[in-house]
């Protein structure tokens, strides 16, 4: 996996508005031309916060792209992305702490 692929990714989406229209219309097109592998794409084109904060990205780079990219632009709805569980097996030492 690719941390600078992702953040650069993130940058761009951020940065700008043409981007950001480019993913929302096709994203597979606008992914691939970033060196990421199938998760890293996946997560991208989901909108998975806390995964790509698990990976270790930016976390100013994934809210902006939440808050520019998300179809839920609120920090209410980020906080809670970036809160839930990963799933129902999860337990708290699997979860990392976002305050």
């Amino acid at each position: 996996m690719s941390l600078e692929g992702v953040e650069k990714a993130l940058y761009d989406l951020n940065l700008s508005g043409r981007n950001r229209r480019a993913f929302g219309e096709e994203p597979e097109t606008f992914v691939a031309g970033y060196v990421l592998s199938d998760p890293e794409k996946e997560l991208l084109r989901t909108h998975d916060a806390r995964a790509l904060l698990g990976l270790g990205a930016n976390p100013m780079l994934v809210w902006g792209f939440w808050m520019t990219c998300s179809s839920e632009r609120t920090t209410e709805s980020y906080l809670a992305n970036v809160r839930a569980p990963r799933d129902a097996g999860a337990t708290s030492d699997d979860e990392s702490e976002v305050a």
